[in-house]
């Protein structure tokens, strides 16, 4: 608390309708509607879009092979940093 007890009540307040908005708002959000039943929210809240299973495949598929390629270049590293402490100075 910056201001000691003396800010308590008027921050209770504040957060208190804050709170009270916030759920007004959500509920009249849940409140509209939908000719299909569901909430259709603004996709800048929620921006996921739906793939079908080939999409997710290729998704999937490069990243394995970037994975596969982040190994192979540590092995190489690896194997540079082996023959460098094995060489005599």
């Amino acid at each position: 608390m910056v201001d000691g007890p003396k800010g308590l009540l008027p921050g209770l307040i504040g957060f208190a309708i804050l709170s009270g908005l916030a759920q007004l708002g959500y509920a009249a959000l849940r409140s509209k509607p939908e000719s299909s039943g569901a909430v259709k929210l603004p996709s800048a809240w929620f921006p996921v879009q739906r793939i079908t299973p080939e999409q997710h495949k290729l998704y999937l598929i490069s990243k394995i092979n970037k994975i596969d390629e982040e190994i192979q270049s540590i092995d190489d590293e690896l194997l540079s940093l082996e023959k460098q402490s094995t060489e005599p100075p």
